[in-house]
Protein backbone atom coordinates (compact mmCIF):
# COMPACT_ATOMS: atom_id res chain seq x y z
CA UNK A 1 0.00 0.00 0.00
CA UNK A 2 2.63 2.42 0.87
CA UNK A 3 5.68 2.78 -0.78
CA UNK A 4 9.58 4.12 0.26
CA UNK A 5 10.89 3.50 3.38
CA UNK A 6 9.64 5.99 5.76
CA UNK A 7 6.22 4.23 6.00
CA UNK A 8 4.53 3.70 9.51
CA UNK A 9 5.63 0.20 9.84
CA UNK A 10 3.13 -2.41 12.37
CA UNK A 11 5.21 -5.42 13.13
CA UNK A 12 3.97 -8.43 14.66
CA UNK A 13 6.11 -9.88 17.60
CA UNK A 14 4.08 -13.08 18.51
CA UNK A 15 2.38 -15.87 17.76
CA UNK A 16 -1.12 -15.71 17.16
CA UNK A 17 -3.26 -17.28 20.02
CA UNK A 18 -6.97 -18.29 19.18
CA UNK A 19 -8.81 -18.31 22.47
CA UNK A 20 -10.21 -21.82 23.60
CA UNK A 21 -13.55 -22.39 22.28
CA UNK A 22 -14.29 -18.89 20.63
CA UNK A 23 -13.96 -17.04 17.86
CA UNK A 24 -11.44 -14.86 18.81
CA UNK A 25 -7.79 -14.03 18.16
CA UNK A 26 -4.92 -12.28 20.20
CA UNK A 27 -0.86 -11.26 19.14
CA UNK A 28 0.95 -8.41 19.59
CA UNK A 29 1.72 -5.26 17.69
CA UNK A 30 4.41 -2.97 17.90
CA UNK A 31 3.97 0.31 16.27
CA UNK A 32 5.90 3.22 16.49
CA UNK A 33 7.88 2.10 19.31
CA UNK A 34 4.81 0.50 21.44
CA UNK A 35 3.36 -2.42 22.02
CA UNK A 36 -0.08 -3.21 22.75
CA UNK A 37 -1.81 -6.89 23.05
CA UNK A 38 -4.40 -6.93 20.40
CA UNK A 39 -7.37 -9.13 20.54
CA UNK A 40 -10.03 -9.36 18.28
CA UNK A 41 -13.49 -11.14 18.43
CA UNK A 42 -14.40 -12.74 15.06
CA UNK A 43 -17.71 -13.92 16.06
CA UNK A 44 -19.37 -11.66 14.00
CA UNK A 45 -16.81 -12.20 10.89
CA UNK A 46 -14.41 -9.78 9.65
CA UNK A 47 -16.78 -7.36 8.58
CA UNK A 48 -18.76 -7.38 12.38
CA UNK A 49 -15.13 -7.86 14.21
CA UNK A 50 -14.20 -6.43 17.57
CA UNK A 51 -11.04 -5.42 18.25
CA UNK A 52 -9.22 -4.40 21.53
CA UNK A 53 -5.98 -3.40 22.24
CA UNK A 54 -4.33 -3.20 25.56
CA UNK A 55 -1.14 -1.21 25.93
CA UNK A 56 1.79 -3.62 27.26
CA UNK A 57 3.27 -1.64 30.34
CA UNK A 58 6.92 -3.40 30.22
CA UNK A 59 8.12 -0.38 33.20
CA UNK A 60 8.36 -3.67 35.35
CA UNK A 61 9.79 -6.09 33.22
CA UNK A 62 12.35 -3.88 31.98
CA UNK A 63 15.53 -3.60 34.03
CA UNK A 64 17.78 -1.11 31.82
CA UNK A 65 20.27 -0.63 35.09
CA UNK A 66 20.73 -4.46 35.94
CA UNK A 67 21.30 -5.05 31.80
CA UNK A 68 24.22 -2.04 31.65
CA UNK A 69 26.75 -4.83 32.48
CA UNK A 70 25.82 -7.42 31.04
CA UNK A 71 26.01 -6.16 27.00
CA UNK A 72 27.95 -4.50 25.03
CA UNK A 73 28.01 -0.59 25.62
CA UNK A 74 26.60 -0.01 21.70
CA UNK A 75 23.53 -2.50 22.19
CA UNK A 76 22.84 -0.77 25.59
CA UNK A 77 22.90 2.16 24.35
CA UNK A 78 20.54 1.28 21.76
CA UNK A 79 18.25 -0.39 23.51
CA UNK A 80 17.87 2.64 26.07
CA UNK A 81 16.58 4.86 23.27
CA UNK A 82 13.87 2.02 22.46
CA UNK A 83 13.22 -0.45 25.14
CA UNK A 84 10.43 -1.51 23.09
CA UNK A 85 12.93 -3.58 21.06
CA UNK A 86 13.54 -5.78 23.86
CA UNK A 87 10.41 -7.35 23.79
CA UNK A 88 9.64 -10.39 22.05
CA UNK A 89 6.64 -12.75 22.54
CA UNK A 90 7.27 -16.33 22.36
CA UNK A 91 3.98 -17.76 23.28
CA UNK A 92 -0.14 -16.26 24.63
CA UNK A 93 -2.16 -18.66 26.23
CA UNK A 94 -4.89 -17.83 29.37
CA UNK A 95 -3.63 -17.19 32.37
CA UNK A 96 -3.60 -20.00 34.45
CA UNK A 97 -4.14 -17.79 37.70
CA UNK A 98 -6.14 -15.64 36.63
CA UNK A 99 -8.76 -16.66 33.72
CA UNK A 100 -9.66 -13.59 32.36
CA UNK A 101 -6.02 -12.76 31.55
CA UNK A 102 -3.27 -13.40 29.15
CA UNK A 103 -0.15 -14.46 30.02
CA UNK A 104 2.60 -13.28 27.44
CA UNK A 105 5.95 -15.40 27.41
CA UNK A 106 8.62 -13.17 26.59
CA UNK A 107 11.93 -14.43 24.84
CA UNK A 108 15.01 -14.45 27.45
CA UNK A 109 16.88 -11.43 27.71
CA UNK A 110 19.91 -9.88 29.60
CA UNK A 111 17.44 -6.95 30.36
CA UNK A 112 14.70 -8.21 31.48
CA UNK A 113 13.70 -9.05 35.04
CA UNK A 114 11.17 -12.00 34.37
CA UNK A 115 9.54 -13.55 30.81
CA UNK A 116 6.05 -13.42 31.80
CA UNK A 117 3.82 -10.74 31.59
CA UNK A 118 0.15 -11.21 32.46
CA UNK A 119 -2.43 -8.37 30.89
CA UNK A 120 -5.92 -8.77 32.02
CA UNK A 121 -8.63 -8.67 28.82
CA UNK A 122 -11.53 -9.48 30.67
CA UNK A 123 -13.52 -12.86 31.02
CA UNK A 124 -15.51 -13.09 28.21
CA UNK A 125 -13.16 -14.23 25.80
CA UNK A 126 -11.50 -16.72 27.95
CA UNK A 127 -14.33 -18.78 29.25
Amino acid sequence: MFEGHDVPVHWKISPFFWFPRSDAVSFVDRWQGADALVVADLRGGMQGAKVSTYQLDATGVIDMQGCKGKTATSDYEAWEKDPSNLITINKIEVSPEDKGALRLHLAPHPCLRTDILDVRVGPHLSD
